[in-house]
Parts: structure tokens; sequence; C-alpha cells
């Protein structure tokens, strides 16, 4: 019952798969979708055949294949604009449209990841919420690449920038996925910052000729197919018209009864071709009819960037291949025939193969050794990034029986405090016991989590299969249990897991941070995530009005006043902050004004102005202030005060916003 959503951001589409860079995509994203994640794509029409004619049909298509599908509307005349200087700027590319949307997308739900392909549209990250993983999908290297056409007497086109500019999209993301281990080297030359993996292009399993039909027809019509299929780039063009122009003398020295087809829409940049070796076949209605034509499939590629995935369709097929070594980068070889360090030594195997048919047997085993191969490095590396995603968010499942979850309930208020806590970087599950969620539960939860509804048998039955990190049982207010076991689990989630936006609480220096009853174990998480920027004493305020003071050795807690009435003053002077995890704490805040405590700054465990949120964070003000000045709580009055600014608060979404917003000057008294 894992789950996880994820934002994919692409500029280009994933049907019809007719282009090497919409298989890596559909591939990727099939992946995460297999093992439980819910895709939403995002899809800017870059490319012109969906921005000038968009099909009906390749949209249903698409909206059939995630769980939503969002076209984002261009506002640019020129969106693949010619550089502005020597080298494209990284943002060059950007359209405001795009910002906006992502915005709007990642405010309706909480995402756990967003994955953006192609490092000029990396500018998505900073339009993203911070708790989510983000991750960037190179497909290719862009500095350099003006040079490399250059140095092939081609033209520099689509997007080439510089390695400054290439270093700024990288580390935007938390993880960069490099096509090739070559490419994710030469990344790490450029920046450590964020974790830099090889991502294998892999296809799903094709179906094809077998080898022995293969041979059965080249004995038969006399003569060996070689094929290239590719786009009319100009780097397949340079490449293909290089290689035809050394292999038609080593063709005709040898009279070797082959020819070369060459298919896609390259065909229309080589019609120029008029070797008696060579047929320019053109668009063919699927890829299959070109690997069902093909004997031999060839990737004759020297200079190059990113990965050849014309190597990892073939290999998909199980056909007979013959490649440059440049062009095999990135895929394991598992025949010599796939490491060819010359167009002239491929034009010769070509030769062996047309005069030796059954060595296609071999080629074909091959093609099945390196398929094999592939999918357990994709598999492997997916399943790494998938780990950095959970290791970056807690899963976690709420439990609590239906009859308590109802306004002035404390478990109600428990539950939501804990759900605030969890929700803004966490995928989350709300479990019903014994009951049906009404109709407030699931309009105060509002998409923020998975609701289930079972009996405790069913729960106590299904309990293991949740694959979940916490396991949370409310009952009469309080954690009945959690599968939190040991402080090692409490350092690994703190460490890695648990990133609590702590910047937006200004801690005194020299104060203490006090945090509130009923949440011990969290309370060591967040201890062991703030202590090396805070240099204060931790303090936690237990049931019983029992004070505990965070250990930094032992990573426990010390009991130091056991009664916190009469014993607080001697502890500290003062708080630089308090974190608040409920919002019934009248007790714990009437302790406080009691012992005429100076409280700082006030902070909910939020990163959004939910409406119990504000609630919490302004009642916590009210009462403070009101308790240091008269010693104890004054009653109603609070609350109209409290509704007449709701309205105000409520734009307002980050911590010091509403701290700011409540105004010291406004309550007439300075806490500060």
């Amino acid at each position: 019952m894992s789950f996880y959503r994820i934002l994919v951001f692409s500029p280009t589409p994933t049907f019809p798969q007719d282009y090497g860079n919409r298989k890596r995509i559909h591939s990727v994203c099939s992946w995460f979708k297999e093992h439980g994640a819910e895709i939403h794509f995002a899809y800017y029409p870059f490319e012109s055949d969906w921005r000038l004619d968009p099909s009906f049909q390749e949209q249903k298509a698409m909206e059939e294949q995630w769980d939503s599908f969002d076209i984002i509307p261009s506002s640019r005349d020129c969106i693949q604009s010619e550089a502005q200087g020597d080298h494209h700027q990284i943002d060059e590319w950007w359209d405001e449209n795009i910002g906006a949307y992502i915005k709007w997308k990642t405010a309706q739900c909480r995402y756990d990841a967003v994955i953006v392909n192609y490092p000029f549209y990396s500018k998505v990250f900073e339009y993203v919420p911070y708790y989510c993983y983000k991750i960037l999908d190179a497909h290719d290297r862009f500095s350099g690449r003006k040079e490399l056409l250059e140095s092939m007497g081609v033209a520099p086109e689509f997007f080439y920038t510089d390695e400054n500019n290439e270093r700024i999209a990288l580390e935007r993301a938390d993880m960069v996925w490099a096509i090739k281990d070559e490419e994710a080297s030469f990344y790490k030359t450029l920046t450590l910052q964020p974790q830099i993996k090889s991502l294998i292009h892999a296809e799903s399993a094709q179906s094809s000729l077998s080898s022995t039909e293969i041979i059965d027809r080249v004995r038969s019509k006399g003569f060996l197919t070689v094929g290239f299929i590719g786009a009319g780039n100009s780097i397949n063009v340079s490449n293909i018209k290089r290689f035809v122009e050394v292999a038609e003398p080593v063709f005709r020295s040898s009279l070797t009864p082959v020819k070369i087809i060459i298919v896609g829409s390259i065909s229309n940049a080589v019609r120029n071709l008029t070797s008696p070796w060579v047929e320019v076949v053109g668009f063919v209605d699927s890829v299959d009819e070109f690997y069902q034509m093909t004997d031999l499939v060839i990737v004759p590629m020297d200079l190059s960037t990113g990965l050849k995935i014309k190597v990892g369709e073939a290999l998909s097929y199980g056909a007979p291949l013959l490649s440059h070594i440049h062009a095999f980068e990135g895929y394991p070889p598992s025949h010599i025939a796939h490491q060819c360090e010359s167009f002239e030594e491929m034009a010769e195997y070509c030769v062996k193969c047309a005069y030796e048919p059954a060595l296609l047997h071999e080629l074909s085993a091959a093609s099945n050794s390196s398929y094999q191969k592939c999918l357990s490095l994709f598999d492997s590396s997916l399943a790494s990034s998938l780990s950095s995603i959970r290791l970056s968010s807690v899963s976690a499942v709420l439990v609590v029986q239906a009859q308590e979850f109802e306004p002035n309930n404390v478990a109600y208020y428990q539950f939501l405090s804990l759900l605030n806590i969890l929700e803004h970087r966490n995928s989350v599950q709300a479990v019903f016991l014994d009951g049906k969620s009404a109709f407030f539960a699931e309009r105060e939860l509002n998409g923020n989590c998975v609701i289930h509804s079972m009996t405790t048998n069913e729960f106590d039955t299904k309990k293991t299969d949740f694959s979940c990190d916490l396991i949370f049982e409310l009952k009469d207010g309080s954690i009945i249990s959690d599968n939190i076991e040991n402080m090692d689990t409490f350092n690994f989630i703190s460490n890695i897991r648990w990133r609590f936006p702590f910047e937006y609480l200004p801690l005194s220096q020299g104060g203490a941070l006090l945090l509130s009853t009923g949440f011990t174990k969290l309370n060591t998480i967040i201890a062991n995530s703030v202590q090396t920027s805070f240099s204060g004493n931790i303090y936690e305020l237990n049931e019983g009005s029992v004070l505990t003071k965070y250990n930094r050795n032992t990573l426990g807690w010390d009991v130091v006043a056991p009664n916190v009435n009469s014993e607080l003053l001697k502890v500290e002077k003062g708080f630089g902050g308090v974190i608040t995890f409920k919002e019934n704490l009248s007790p714990f805040v009437e302790m406080l004004g009691r012992c005429n405590v100076p409280i700082g700054q006030l902070c909910d465990i939020e990163g959004s102005a939910s409406s119990h949120q504000i609630v919490s964070a302004v009642n916590w003000l009210l009462t403070c202030s009101q308790a240091n000045e008269n010693g104890h709580f004054s009653g109603e009055e609070k609350w109209q005060w409290l509704w007449d600014k709701i309205d105000f608060i409520a734009g307002q979404n980050r911590y010091l916003d509403i701290y700011n917003s409540l105004s010291f000057k406004a309550l007439e008294h300075d806490l500060s």
C-alpha cells in the first residue's frame, strides 16, 4: 500500500513513442508507476507536431497512460530560439507560464518528488515546495555541444551552453540522472552538490524475427539487409554520410551482397545519397516494420553526446547489432561487434556477415545478453532513486477510532496536529477504525492523505501490508503504539529523512527551545535535527508537568524539573523558541504564564496557513500574552480578535509571515 505522488515535467510527450527521448521518458515513468507511484504528467508543447497540430487521439492516449495529464500553454512566439550570445543561457528557453503552472499544481496536493526532463527547464525546481525531492533527467550533455558540432563541420543546432550554465542546472536538483557513466563523471567535475548517478535507457522487450528466420531469409534472397533508423538531426546525418563514404569502397572491393536501408525522419536529409549499396526508405508505419525488414542493425556514430537510444531499442528487439564503440557507451557490451573502433571495421564486419549469415545468430544472442544487463542496471538505478525519494520523506500511517474523530475531542486535535507535522514532506495514510469517516473529516484532510476505513480486526490483519516507515495508533489523545523502536531509527530519520524548515524559526541566541507534550519520539527527532544549528538547551514538557532536558551525549531526555510550576525559573531565564504540536495546550501555556516565563518566538510546525494552524498560532500568542500579563487565562475576549484577523492571516504561508502579521504592537505587548 505504498503511496508516492510524482510530478513529471517534460517538453516531450510519451505518445506516440516514435523518438528515443519519448521512449526514455515513458520507460522511467512506467517504472515508477509499476512500483506504486502516482504519475502526474505536465507537458509543455515543445515539439511542432503537438504545438502546431495537436491530436485529440494522442492527448487521450496520454491521459490514459498517467494519473493526470496537463498541457501547459506557451506564451512564447519562438520556443526553441537561437542563442542570444555565443551559447544559450540555461534559462533562455524559460516560459513564465511554466512557473505559474508549477506553483498552482504543487499547491493542489503534496508531491513526494518532481522530475524535470532536460537542464534547460531546471528552473522548474525554483517553483516547487522545499519538501519535494527534485530529480533532473539530463538526457544529454549540453556544454561542449556547440564545439562538437563545429568539429564535425555542422552548424550548431538545438540547445547548447557552457559549463557554468550547465552547473547552474545541476545544482538546482537533489539528484541528477546522467544517461551514461561518461557524462556522470563529467558532471562530477562541475559540481559535487547534487547526487549524480547514471541511469541507462532500457525498454520493454519487443517481439521480432528469430535469428534462424533472419539467417534463412538472407540465404533465400541472396544479400544482407543492413538497417539504420534515426531522426533527422545533424549528428545522425553527419555520421551516416561518413559511414557510407567509408563503407562503399570496402563493399566494392569485395563485391559484397549487402544493402543499407535508411529509415526515419533522417531520410529527408540524405536523399542525395546515390550509392548503389544504399536505399533511402523514408518513414515506416511503425518501428516494428523496420526490425521486420532488417537483418543487421547498425549504429555508426563516432561523434555525439548522450546515450544512443537506438542501441537500447535494438537490444530490446534482440536484433543482431553492429555498433561503433562510441555509440555503445553506457551500454554493457556482449560481443566484439558492439565495440568496433572505426567505420572501416564496421564495414568489414558487414562483409563478414553477408558471406557468413550464421554469425547473425551469435549477434542476436549477444543483443539478448546485453539487454538483460541493461534491464538490471535500469532497475537498480531507479530502485536506488526511489529509495532516495523515500529517505527524503517519511511514509506514515495514522490510526484512530472513527468515533473519536470529532471536534473538541483530544484525539481529533492530536490527529490534525500530527498530520500537520508529517504531511509537508511525507506520504501519509489515515485509517479510521470501526466506523465511517465523517464528512468533515474528509473536508479537514482535504486530499492531504489517503483515507482507509476498516474494522480493528481488519487493521490488525492488514497492518503488515502497509509499506511505511511509521505507524502511529492514537487513542484518547495519546500515541498508544508506534513502530519506532530504537535510537538508530531516530538518527536515521533525523539526519536523512526529516527536514523541518527551522530557518523560519528565529531562535534567540542563548535562549532555549521548548517542545510540547505528548510526542517524545518525534521531539527526539526534532532535537537531533536542530542541535547542530542551535547551541541552546532543548526541553520537553511531558505529561504531569514534568520538564525534561535533551541530553546531546546520550540522545535521550533527563528530568530537570519534576514540577514545572515551581521549578521552571530555576532552569532557564527564558526561551528563544517554542514549537507546538497541539492546539489544546491551555495547561501548558498557563504554567508558563504563572511562572512569568518570557516567550520570544512561537512556531507551529507548519508550512502553510490552514485554518487549524492559524487558530493554533494566534491562540498561542494571545494566550501567552494574557498569561504573562495576568498570570492566568482571561476568557473569551481573545476569540473576537482572532476571527477579526483570520482573513488577513490566511493569505500568509510561511512561519515568519504568520509571526510578523500578528504584530506584537497589535497585541500591545512586547514579548521579545
